[in-house]
């Protein structure tokens, strides 16, 4: 009887055994998994924050190229009130120059008709002998009174011949001295257009660059939010594993408690059919004690051999019941998808709400990238035609030349007809003649083809510095070393030659082709 019972608690144990081993191996390759899980989540979440923190810094540098933007706007702003100061001191030093040659037309028409004087005095004298009468018409006298009366009229005619010759020499003197402040005049005309020119040039130069830099940090203000927006949707990924491997987790818990109740039910069955059986055998050995032992032998062994099935069949008949009790896991898994799905939904807000801004900002980018493209844009043209100007020299120089001699006066940003500065004109010129130019000297000098031997029709450009960085002045080249172009004594006209220009020849030159 003692090895019916270990045989039964060995069996008993081993089906114990054979039904948990498998849950309990699932149960760590779950926890395995949540744990693989949780390390993403975390390794991402640590990129996240590398992200946030660069992308602080792009904000930050963004602030501080912000601020600089608006200090080269002020600037901008100051230097258009020091261009409208010194326009008015362009205007004031035309106005003074026209009065200066107005009084050189007065005091020349003036030096003509003494000259015409003087001229017919001198034949005269040269015909009739003029100073012969002079002594002739004194000897006439008729009385020492008469005499003296002929003297001082005499005297009177040579002083006034005196004064005359004086006032023409004066005249003339003035003449010079007036020529002379006109060409200072004119002289600092051009300086002052000069320092206008430049000063835009730079400011344009500084606020392009600062442009340029604000739409790079964009991009990658841009390319770092869509860095964040990816990694948040890599996170939300793997916490939604986690949750998923730790509903699942659950489930497979629930179930192994299930089946634990299940074997303690099967075992306790068991264990009470075994004590029935025992309790039978022994009231069938005591009445039958005159059996033979082969006998009891054998019917012991057939009696041990009957519990067998009858142990087997409430195994197989209450397993079913089992599954009744793991409604409680479904529940929890039905929580965690719930939170599941919220998560998904909140990452996928925050990832168009990521992208959303990702694509202002880049087209804040491309905006502000476009001035730099359009700098560039005269300069790519020019390179792809080379081989010859792109605009005819002869419809050039014929607009250049309609432009001459209408009275259109210099004025500073002027572009039209009302007015040119020398970029505006050349500008214009070229419009007309089917190109379109950059607005400022330098950038027109940017954009061209450099070329050596300048044809008519080609820029000649003017720079104080010895390099094309101090560009200040632009005009059309006519051939054999003239100009056309807007220069702030006279607007619009020409040049005969540059290069031997009192004004003009001082500074270096460069030439560019459209």
């Amino acid at each position: 009887m003692k090895k019916k019972f270990v045989a039964i608690a060995l069996l008993g144990t081993m089906t114990f055994s054979s039904l948990i081993l498998p849950t309990q191996v699932s149960a760590e390759d779950y926890t395995t998994q949540i744990e693989e899980a949780q390390q993403q989540a975390e390794s991402t979440q640590t990129l996240i924050d590398e992200k946030s923190n660069q992308l602080n810094q792009i904000e930050s540098q963004v602030s501080t190229t912000e601020t600089e933007l608006k200090t080269i706007s002020n600037e901008i702003k100051n230097n258009e009130e020091k261009t409208a100061a010194l326009a008015k001191e362009i205007e004031k030093a035309q106005a003074d120059m026209k009065q200066l040659q107005e009084e050189i037309k007065v005091l020349e028409e003036k030096i003509a008709e003494r000259n015409e004087q003087l001229k017919e005095q001198a034949r005269t004298v040269q015909t009739s002998g003029f100073s012969q009468n002079y002594i002739d018409f004194i000897l006439e006298s008729e009385s020492v009174a008469d005499v003296i009366g002929r003297i001082d009229v005499v005297t009177d005619l040579v002083k006034a011949n005196k004064t005359l010759v004086q006032e023409q020499v004066a005249d003339q003197n003035a003449v010079v001295e007036k020529s002379e402040q006109t060409e200072q005049k004119i002289n600092q005309q051009n300086a002052i257009a000069m320092e206008l020119e430049q000063t835009r040039t730079e400011m344009d130069k500084q606020l392009l660059e600062k442009e340029v830099i604000v739409a790079q940090l964009a991009i990658e203000k841009a390319t770092t939010e869509e860095d964040i927006s990816t990694f948040l949707a890599q996170k939300a990924e793997a916490e939604q594993q986690v949750a998923e491997y730790t509903s699942v987790q659950a489930e497979a818990e629930a179930e192994a408690e299930a089946e634990l109740l299940e074997q303690a039910q099967i075992a306790a069955e068991t264990e009470e059919e075994t004590q029935i059986s025992t309790v039978t055998e022994s009231s069938q050995e005591s009445s039958e004690e005159s059996i033979e032992v082969a006998s009891v032998q054998e019917e012991s062994d057939s009696v041990a051999a009957t519990p067998a099935p009858e142990s087997s069949e409430p195994a197989q008949t209450t397993a079913p019941s089992a599954p009744t009790e793991t409604p409680a896991p479904t529940n929890n898994n039905a929580g965690s998808n719930n939170s599941s799905n919220a998560a998904k939904e909140k990452a996928a807000k925050e990832q168009k709400a990521k992208e959303q801004k990702a694509k202002e900002a880049k087209a804040a980018a491309e905006k502000a990238a476009a001035k730099k493209a359009a700098a560039k844009k005269a300069a790519e043209a020019a390179k792809k035609n080379e081989s010859k100007p792109v605009v005819s020299s002869g419809s050039v120089l014929q607009v250049a030349n309609s432009l001459t001699g209408k009275g259109i006066p210099y004025k500073f940003g002027g572009n039209t007809t009302s007015g040119f500065d020398c970029s505006g004109f050349t500008r214009y010129v070229f419009e007309k003649a089917g190109k379109s130019l950059a607005r400022n000297s330098y950038a027109q000098y940017a954009g061209s083809t450099k070329v050596t031997n300048p044809q008519p029709g080609d820029l000649v450009f003017f720079s104080k510095s010895g390099s094309p960085s101090g560009i200040f002045h632009v005009a059309i080249y006519t051939g054999n070393g003239g100009m056309v172009g807007s220069q702030s004594s006279t607007g619009p006209g020409h040049v005969s030659n540059f290069k031997s220009n009192p004004y003009w020849g001082n500074f270096s030159v460069y030439y560019g082709r459209y």
